[in-house]
């Protein structure tokens, strides 16, 4: 009899939505081995991607896909396709209920990757709140810059640093690693993220790109929205289902499978 290993492995492929889309995307990883942070994104490296909208601030963040892997133990991986990125990309994820539902409670500007997270300026008194999809309750965030990245719990008002991940950068890529000490997250989860990008220094206070991963383009048009707020629409965000084992094994059965997801 034939090994349900691959079989099932390719099922969960192709209820994945693994190639970059302009709009929100599902992807679930069938692979047990993660991404390799070395500033290279190969073919098939990744369990997925997704398209970004708009490039107000010439493509650093939706220039190119931005990519997310796991591997057995719950560690994460991102890789964007960008030429560089000399603003701040913001990735906040929903793990768990009971998260923020916009960043207007969050008032931490001690430095440049917190007050970003924050969407509050450093040289200006302008904020852009970011009011998140319905459902859409953020609880982490990462962000990161040209030279590094920090891992943040959202806590209302001050952020709680919980480590800084590594980060490599290529001539075409950068791709980072968090691991799952840092997250919390377990095989198996379910995590769902959006991405966006801005300026703390602008003079005006914090200014907001028109660049998004997860959003769909309908949400945001293009033209940067600075200092004003934005508010996503429904659905506007990336589901990525973390690897789990048991999703791969031959005796795992189908509805095994469906209450995994």
């Amino acid at each position: 009899m034939q090994s349900l290993r691959p079989t099932l492995a390719t099922l969960i492929l192709l209820i994945s939505f693994t190639i970059a889309s302009a709009t929100p995307v599902v992807i679930i990883d069938a692979t047990p081995t993660g991404a390799t942070q070395d500033g290279v994104i190969n073919a098939g490296e990744y369990a997925g991607s997704s398209a970004g909208i708009n490039d107000g601030f010439g493509g650093q963040l939706a220039g190119g896909a931005l990519h997310v892997d796991s591997n057995s133990t719950g560690d994460l991986m991102f890789g964007l396709e960008t030429t560089g990125v000399t603003d701040y990309v913001v990735i906040y994820f929903d793990r768990v209920p009971n998260g923020l539902l916009s960043t207007s409670a969050l008032l931490d500007v001690d430095d440049p990757h917190r007050a970003s997270v924050s969407g509050r300026g450093l040289a200006g008194p302008g904020s852009s709140t970011l009011t998140f999809a319905p459902g859409f309750e953020a609880d982490l965030a990462l962000v990161f810059n040209g030279s590094s990245a920090q891992f943040y719990a959202t806590t209302p008002m001050i952020l709680t640093h919980l480590g800084s991940p590594t980060i490599v950068y290529g001539a075409g890529a950068v791709e980072i690693g968090i691991p799952a000490a840092m997250t919390g997250i377990a095989p198996g989860e379910i995590i769902r993220y959006v991405a966006t990008i801005g300026n703390p220094f602008d003079a005006s206070g914090f200014y907001r790109a028109d660049e998004f991963h997860g959003v769909d383009p309908t949400t945001v048009a293009a033209g940067n929205p600075g200092a004003a707020s934005v508010t996503l629409a429904a659905g506007d965000f990336n589901s990525f289902t973390v690897y789990r084992e048991e999703v791969a094994t031959a005796t795992t059965s189908m509805s095994q499978i469906k209450a995994l997801y």
